[in-house]
């Protein structure tokens, strides 16, 4: 079973209270999920989203989809790692928040969405993803609001 920190504290209750059949069928191991830690990590990723077909065997990854004219020419999203590592990494820095950069899939992929549909009106040969225009898509994503959040609840200040 994956999910949220609450899934830990929920199996902690499970055993203290005896009721350990759950336990031992549906939360036998705890494994963390770590988000995107580097710009090896982004580009994998970024690979993906050039890479994987939809439907299976089509031709078409969901860059060429989107991004069709660009991608024709040249532009895989995986050439925009550290462009968008980058990105996170100083809205990481700009926000104060504390501890090295980790960006939960959540918003990650919400940053590759926002370019994405971008694409289905800024799509031309010869098309470019700005360092600009990644920057503008993490500061709208939630990530540095979701990571205030965590820091709050943290410090026993959320709710």
């Amino acid at each position: 079973m994956f999910g949220q920190e609450r899934l830990c504290e929920q199996r902690a209750l499970f055993q203290e209270s005896g009721d350990t059949q759950i336990v031992k069928r549906f939360m036998v191991e705890t494994l963390r999920f770590r988000g995107v830690c580097s710009a090896l990590d982004a580009a994998t990723c970024l690979r993906s989203y050039d890479e994987h077909e939809y439907p299976a065997a089509s031709g078409w990854s969901f860059t060429r989809y989107y991004l069709p004219y660009a991608f024709e020419t040249g532009l895989r999203l995986e050439q925009c790692a550290h462009p968008v590592w980058n990105a996170f990494s100083m809205a990481h820095q700009h926000a104060a928040l504390a501890g090295r950069v980790e960006i939960p899939m959540e918003y990650f992929s919400r940053a590759v969405e926002a370019v994405l549909l971008d694409g289905l009106t800024r799509d031309a040969l010869g098309f470019e993803l700005t360092e600009q225009r990644w920057s503008e898509v993490v500061r709208h994503c939630g990530y540095v609001a979701s990571e205030q959040a965590v820091e709050r609840n943290a410090r026993g200040l959320g709710h």
